[in-house]
């Protein structure tokens, strides 16, 4: 991969917005819910809730961060 200077990707607010709400160490613990999830067939045995909802909203703000990096990279590339 080429590396580059113009990193202006930063400066969307769907990439800001999730670095603000999810820092590295939430990234890999929600990561890692996910797939303990996965491997369970009752989500109730390992999360309450609460924390059902957070996860569901960590995978949807993953999910646009990603395609809105995705768009910058290239539009970039282009």
């Amino acid at each position: 991969m080429e590396k580059t200077n113009k990193a202006t990707c930063f400066n969307n607010p769907q990439i800001t917005g999730f670095f603000t709400d999810y820092d590295q160490n939430d990234c890999g613990a929600l990561l890692w819910q996910l797939f303990k999830l996965s491997t369970v067939a009752n989500r109730t045995e390992i999360l309450s809730v609460e924390e059902w909802f957070n996860l569901l909203s960590f995978y949807e703000s993953l999910d646009e961060l990603l395609k809105t990096m995705y768009m910058n990279y290239t539009k970039q590339q282009s």
